[in-house]
Parts: C-alpha cells; structure tokens; sequence
C-alpha cells in the first residue's frame, strides 16, 4: 500500500487505520523490523538510528521524501532472507550467510530505500559516534 501510494504519510496512516487488521499487522511489522535492526546493526547504533530516523519521518509526515516507498518489496525479501538464515540451526555456513545476509539488507536499506539525505545523516553520525569512541 505505502509502495503504491502517492499521498502523504498521514493520509496513508488514515487509509491503514480503517482496517484493524491491517493496522495491526502494519504496527507488528514496524516493530519486528526494529528488532531485527538492532540485532543486526547496533554494535554501532545505526539500527537505533534507522528506527528513530523512521519514527521521525513518519511524524514530521516526510516519509515518503526520506525514504523510497517503492523499495519496500526489496527490504522484506531482504528481512525475510536474514530470518530464514537466523532460524537455520547446526549448519556450519550459517555464520557466513547471516553476515552476508546482514550486509545485504544494510546495503538495501542505505542504498536503496534511504534517500541521499538520509544516508548522509546516518553516515555523518555513525562517522561522529566513531570519533567518539576513539576518544
């Protein structure tokens, strides 16, 4: 819905929230990706950071500006590759298809679904939390 929607975000949040249903598994969504980002990518904080850049976006009822919706298909195939190799128990190349899966889906949301803008935002402060971190 939000791939093919050209309304602002407060107009597609009125179109989900008239189905209960939809609205619920749109919310579940939401956080179950929050939880994958910081499983994946908080070792630097930019899972955190996509959240609340999300959440931010989705507030100021830029979402549509800072990310591109139309990606969308492409982050779920990518969450759902992750998860399956996440769920896959005793294979030995599991560590290696979890970091590749991981890296995929940082590079689908950095290059594919953030805009520029966002990207830069996300680069300048995970480059700020490194300087940090070495001081």
């Amino acid at each position: 819905m939000a791939a093919e929607s050209d309304s602002d975000s407060q107009e597609l949040w009125d179109r989900i929230s008239q189905d209960d249903y939809v609205k619920y598994s749109v919310v579940q969504c939401f956080y179950t990706i929050k939880l994958i980002l910081a499983l994946v990518f908080d070792k630097d904080g930019k899972g955190e950071r996509i959240y609340e850049d999300i959440l931010s976006s989705l507030g100021k009822g830029t979402v549509q500006l800072d990310f591109q919706l139309k990606k969308l298909a492409l982050i779920i195939q990518k969450v759902t590759s992750l998860t399956g190799i996440l769920k896959e128990v005793g294979i030995p190349e599991r560590k290696t298809g979890e970091i590749n899966a991981g890296l995929d889906l940082y590079d689908a949301i950095m290059l594919d679904f953030c805009s520029a803008n966002m990207r830069f935002q996300l680069q300048f402060t995970g480059d700020c939390n490194e300087s940090a971190n070495r001081s």
